[in-house]
């Protein structure tokens, strides 16, 4: 699933530029150290799980409610840009 919303969905025009008031930052949660630091941010170590974080504080914005499958999904979760 991760590689069908990074094929599909996040380069479609309306999400990409969505996505351009974002700065991109991801986990991968291939080791403990690295899932348990996602587990402490969004509580889950599901993948893909996206989340919209404070740069300052690591505070938890916003956090899509399910994996971004669509344009719409995608969009309803990106804006308005905070």
């Amino acid at each position: 699933m991760c590689r069908q919303v990074e094929n599909s969905v996040l380069p479609a025009p309306a999400v990409a530029d969505a996505l351009s008031h974002y700065v991109e930052a991801r986990i991968h949660s291939d080791t403990d150290e690295l899932r348990e630091l996602q587990r402490s941010m969004v509580v889950t170590i599901a993948q893909p799980t996206y989340a919209i974080v404070d740069p300052v504080t690591l505070e938890v914005i916003r956090q899509a409610p399910k994996p971004l499958v669509d344009e719409e999904l995608a969009l309803d979760f990106l804006l308005p840009v905070p």
